[in-house]
Order: C-alpha cells, then sequence, then structure tokens
C-alpha cells in the first residue's frame, strides 16, 4: 500500500470564523485572571500560517508550562542557540576543532528550539519543511555534542534529554511518502 500525505496549504474560507474569535478575545481580556492568546493569529493569510500560528501558541500556553518544570524554562529560555552550542561542550576546543560557526547558532532561541520539537511531535518528518535547513543541521550538531558531553550538572542534563527527545522525533518512520508492505510488515520511504 502507498501513502502520500496531502498538505493542506490553502483553505478557502480558513477566516471565516475570525470574527467568533475576535469576540472571544474581547471577552477574554475583561477578565483579569484569563490568559491572552496572541490576537495576531487573526492576521494570517493562509492555513497553513495560520495552523503554525496555533501550534506556537499551544506550544506557549499549554505545552511548556504542562510538560517542563518551571526552574529548568526559567534557566533556558533566555538562552539562544550559541549559549547551547557553549553549554553543549565537553571544552571550547571542540568548536575549533570542527570549525564551528558558533555566531549562526545565534540567529534562533530556546523557545524556537521548543516549537520545533513541537512541530515534530506534531508532523513528524513533514515539519522539516517549516524548519530553516541550517537550523536542522545545527540541531544535529548539538544534538552530537550533548549526547558525548559527560558533564553531571543537572541542568545540563535536562538539555541533553531535550536533545534526545528532539532526535528521536526527528528521526522517526515515514510520514510524507511511503509504502507498506503488509506481508513483510514492513515501511519504506518513497
Amino acid at each position: 500500500m502507498e501513502v502520500q500525505t496531502e498538505v493542506l496549504n490553502d483553505v478557502p474560507h480558513f477566516d471565516d470564523l475570525f470574527p467568533l474569535y475576535e469576540k472571544e478575545y474581547e471577552a477574554l481580556s475583561q477578565n483579569k485572571n484569563a490568559t491572552l492568546w496572541n490576537k495576531d493569529i487573526l492576521k494570517t493569510k493562509s492555513y497553513h500560517g495560520f495552523m503554525l500560528f496555533h501550534l506556537k501558541e499551544l506550544v506557549r500556553l499549554r505545552m511548556i508550562p504542562n510538560d517542563w518544570p518551571k526552574e529548568f524554562m526559567e534557566k533556558a529560555k533566555s538562552l539562544n542557540g550559541e549559549d547551547l552550542l557553549l553549554l553543549a561542550q565537553n571544552s571550547g576546543s571542540e568548536i575549533k576543532q570542527t570549525r564551528i560557526d558558533s555566531k549562526s547558532f545565534k540567529k534562533w532561541s530556546f523557545e524556537d528550539l521548543l516549537f520545533d520539537l513541537y512541530k515534530f511531535q506534531s508532523a513528524d518528518e513533514l515539519a522539516k519543511k517549516d524548519i530553516p535547513k541550517e537550523r536542522l543541521q545545527q540541531y544535529q550538531t548539538l544534538e552530537k555534542l550533548f549526547e558525548t558531553n559527560q558533564s553531571q550538572d543537572p541542568f545540563i542534563i535536562q538539555l541533553k534529554s531535550v536533545f534526545k527527545i528532539l532526535s528521536l522525533l526527528s528521526n522517526g518512520d515515514p510520514a510524507d511518502h511511503f509504502e507498506i508492505d503488509l506481508k513483510k510488515q514492513e515501511i519504506k520511504r518513497l
């Protein structure tokens, strides 16, 4: 059996309910205890953009508070890719030996990393279409560095776990275009 995922980028009338979301937002904003979602989602121009924005808000409002220890997030939220690269090293010589351009890692934040992790959780390999190639390569570099990091620091161990989870989610079974051989019980990427 051949399976091919059809990605819905443009859906006619995807924004038809935006006026109702606007009313919901206004009602929520009257309640001082309510957690507000980012109203800019109502400015999205495509279904794909809307879904990415929606996931980002779910990550911010639900997944991060529910899935990650508060103390860990307090410490990690201000980090960027370059900070993670420095923390991943056993010694400063690793960057020099591999000639890694550490400044290029500075373009993304820890929150971007978690958003990308949840993209993989939601879309498997299809998430790669929504993550810059350079960043995917940087994640692989960081995964390898954290894997070999021998630190016993609890924060470093937690970061190692983040990259292990990212590695597992980003290297799963095919989800875009594949074949299932029911007799052999195999899945083959096409």
